[in-house]
């Protein structure tokens, strides 16, 4: 599985980029031959004026085939991951049921 990581205004120190990999590989493990790449991009929508403004988009090319998108917003980029790699291990695991369910 690749994983491609882009950042828009959102200063990312350069151990933040292994976190982002460690994050995206433990959300897929049970996953990950399904899943061919993962493109994340974080992204500051408020600008200086703060708050709930780090956008993770994750996009994931899954077997199918099938792109799949997941949004998260959070206060922080790390958050914004976490949550992100979360709901993309769920919505690829109700893809590969529904490929499953459509095979019997």
């Amino acid at each position: 599985m690749r994983i491609e990581k882009r950042f828009d205004d959102v200063e990312v120190p350069s151990q933040f980029h292994s976190m982002i990999d460690e994050r995206i590989e433990h959300a897929l493990e049970h996953h990950a031959e399904h899943v061919r790449e993962v493109r994340v991009k974080l992204q500051d929508v408020n600008g200086p004026k703060g708050g709930i403004d780090i956008k993770c988009t994750l996009v994931a090319e899954v077997a199918g085939p099938k792109t799949l998108i997941i949004e998260e917003r959070a206060a922080n980029a790390s958050s914004a991951v976490t949550h992100a790699a979360g709901r993309l291990n769920n919505a690829v695991k109700k893809h590969l049921g529904k490929i499953q369910d459509h095979r019997h």
